[in-house]
């Protein structure tokens, strides 16, 4: 992955949608946030690309995430630690910045670690280690 993009260092899970399998990102190469998002082929395992939903740095509270999930029109990205509220959406079909939306979570969860996140049906859900459910 490093010959891709030399910045992409390690990841925290990831999810799949049937054609591209997508990973969570956690840490750049140089053990900083990352909010590098690399997507691969599964019938080829050959095909891959990163969509870095920083915007090359502009939104830097869009790094460093815990979990990742699907609605399979959508990825989710969960954020990581009590320093990020930013949840980040972006479009599976439109793997580009432009399909890329964030929301501040801090007004409705300020305190705590975000731990996961599950879709089921058609809303998402957001467990926090404080026991709530957003």
């Amino acid at each position: 992955l490093t010959q891709i993009d030399s910045a992409i260092g390690s990841f925290h899970g990831g999810f799949h949608d049937g054609t591209y399998g997508y990973l969570v990102p956690h840490f750049d190469s140089s053990f900083g946030s990352s909010g590098k998002v690399v997507r691969f082929d599964l019938a080829t395992f050959s095909t891959f690309e990163v969509l870095d939903v920083t915007d090359s740095g502009m939104y830097i509270d869009r790094r460093k995430f815990i979990d990742g999930f699907t609605d399979f029109e959508h990825g989710f990205l969960v954020p990581m630690g009590t320093d990020s509220r930013t949840f980040v959406r972006f479009s599976l079909k439109d793997f580009t910045i432009a399909g890329v939306s964030a929301v501040d979570l801090s007004s409705v969860s300020s305190s705590g670690t975000f731990k996961a996140g599950v879709v089921r049906v058609r809303y998402g859900y957001l467990f926090n280690d404080d026991g709530s459910v957003i």
